[in-house]
Parts: structure tokens; C-alpha cells; sequence
């Protein structure tokens, strides 16, 4: 079952939660970034996840203009998170120099996870947003099939209670 997130600010978001694209398909999640044509300089400098157990580990990098060079990396916290109740368990940052090693325009980073939870929340970082940056975090959208079997299931209570 392939699992497909959205992504929502913390605070400011420039426009750009629909510009990270991730999936989670058994113990694999790959995560892209498209940069919007407002920002195109723009790169996720750093990934985190919150509500997992085990570091997951980097299996595959699909890189664009740039290299992809992501890190784990201790002590770190997506910044901003904690007012969106955000702890990361386990991160990730670009290599120095970050805006040359994240994940740029088209670029996409695959993790591998021993186990996979549903409470998993990933939060990246932007930078390069003109003079700016920004945090993102993860929603759980249900897939198309998960949806038409919910909204059989409300129409079956409604006939229920109709009767």
C-alpha cells in the first residue's frame, strides 16, 4: 500500500508545501523536491523524522544539476518545530556547503526503514527562498482506494440509519 504525504508550513511557507512530494511504499520512502518557478533556487537542506525508532538509512539519491549529500546528524531539530510539536528522532542535513548538497530542483533522496509506523512524521528544511527560509511538515494522505472504500462505508451507515 503506498502511502503519499502532503506537506504544511510551520509559520511562513512561501508557497511551497505543494513543491515537496513524498511516498512511503513498505519500508522505502522517497522524497522529491520540484522547486516552484517563484523560487527556483531553492533546496531542502535538511530531513527529520519524528516517531520512529530506528534510524532509517539513505539507499538511493537521484541527483539533478548538483550533487546529493545528505548526513545523519545528532542533536538536531527542524527549526521551528517545537511549536508545531515537532521532536525529531533521527535527521539528516546537506553536507557543507547545504545549498549544493540538498535536494535542489527534481533531485529525490530514498530512505529505507526497518520498521514503518503510521505516527512517522517527516519535517524537512528549505533554504534559498529568496533571502528567506522555511520549515514543512507530514500529512498522511489516504490513497485513492482508501478513500472510495471510506466513502462506501459512510454511504452504507447513512442507508442504514435510513431504513
Amino acid at each position: 500500500m503506498a502511502i503519499i504525504y502532503s506537506f504544511s508550513p510551520v509559520g511562513e511557507g512561501y508557497g511551497l508545501a505543494n513543491s515537496i512530494v513524498a511516498s512511503n511504499d513498505g519500508s522505502l520512502l522517497t522524497l522529491t523536491f520540484n522547486a516552484s518557478t517563484s523560487y527556483p533556487d531553492s533546496v531542502i537542506t535538511s530531513i527529520s523524522f519524528d516517531g520512529i525508532d530506528v534510524e532509517p538509512i539513505i539507499v538511493g539519491v537521484s541527483p539533478g544539476f548538483g550533487d546529493v549529500n545528505f548526513v545523519s546528524s545528532t542533536n538536531y531539530n527542524l527549526p521551528g518545530g517545537n511549536t508545531v510539536d515537532f521532536d525529531a528522532d533521527f535527521s539528516f542535513t546537506a553536507a557543507p556547503p547545504p545549498t549544493q548538497n540538498g535536494l535542489n530542483d527534481g533531485e529525490s533522496i530514498t530512505f529505507q526503514f526497518d520498521t514503518f509506523s503510521l505516527e512517522m512524521v517527516v519535517g524537512v528544511h528549505v533554504q534559498s527562498i529568496g533571502e528567506q527560509s522555511a520549515s514543512y511538515v507530514s500529512n498522511i494522505l489516504p490513497e485513492p482506494s482508501g478513500l472510495f472504500m471510506f466513502g462506501i462505508a459512510c454511504l452504507m451507515a447513512l442507508w442504514a440509519r435510513l431504513k
